[in-house]
């Protein structure tokens, strides 16, 4: 097995173990705030099934590790479509990475709801601190935060440092990768405003602060420029690609 192989697998576990205990502990031991909206929904008349789906898919950095593990496996196997998985997963982690720290900077709240959490600031400044908290019951939290929007959104960018050739390219035109990448955020798009719909919830706080404050308008300048910014991130994403993997004599 290649040393590259070797990452890829390590990593691909990784996500996957973490996917599954996110989903485990989301769906056994929901905060109150969430079990009662979970209730309300189901008083509403949605099966309580429909409603753990929905909370399984609502959130993109969920989505942008499942490409990745995706990728991640079919890069292992070399398959045919791993090329065009990982170039959504190159681009949906890299926007992780970009959106969820550029929120955070601003309010750490904008993402977590503040709901979920006795005390919300003590509970802030140890989240999303670059150390381990000194509360071990949200030392777990922490790890997947960090997991999930710091190790994930790295792998890519560190694997076309040091193994660009081994790296997966798409026979794809920029126009038909943007629009890959603009279909895939669709379908997330669809989940997300599904999950809002049956819980009579938004998946992010942001959300609500943006329909809020914003009304319709305010809402379509926010998703308006999410997608914008995915896009310049996908071709930032592919152009690092060509570049990594142009032999040095073709420059």
């Amino acid at each position: 097995m290649r040393v590259v192989d070797g990452v890829r697998l390590a990593h691909g576990v990784l996500q996957a173990c973490t996917l599954a205990a996110v989903v485990y502990f989301v769906q056994r031991y929901p905060p109150p705030t969430e079990q009662t909206v979970r209730a309300r929904a189901v008083q509403r008349g949605w099966p309580m099934a429909v409603v753990r789906a929905v909370v399984c898919v609502q959130h993109f950095t969920v989505q942008s590790a499942l490409w990745l593990v995706a990728a991640l496996a079919l890069m292992l196997v070399d398959d045919a479509a791993a090329p065009w998985v990982a170039a959504v997963a190159f681009a949906f982690e890299t926007m992780v990475l970009v959106t969820y720290h550029g929120i955070v900077a601003l309010d750490p709240f904008l993402i977590v709801p503040r709901t979920h959490f006795g005390d919300p600031d003590k509970a802030a400044r140890q989240l999303f601190s670059a150390w381990p908290p000194a509360s071990r019951s949200l030392s777990p939290l922490w790890a997947v935060l960090h997991v999930q929007h710091l190790v994930a959104p790295a792998h890519f960018w560190l694997e076309l440092a040091v193994f660009p050739d081994t790296f997966p390219v798409p026979a794809l035109t920029l126009r038909d990768e943007l629009g890959l990448v603009l279909a895939c955020v669709g379908a997330y798009a669809a989940c997300n405003f599904t999950s809002w719909a049956v819980r009579s919830e938004p998946p992010y706080p942001v959300q609500r602060v943006v329909y809020m404050r914003g009304g319709i308008v305010g809402a379509l300048v926010f998703y308006g420029a999410f997608i914008c910014v995915l896009l310049l991130v996908s071709a930032a994403c592919r152009h690092a690609r060509e570049w990594a993997t142009t032999p040095w004599k073709e420059i």
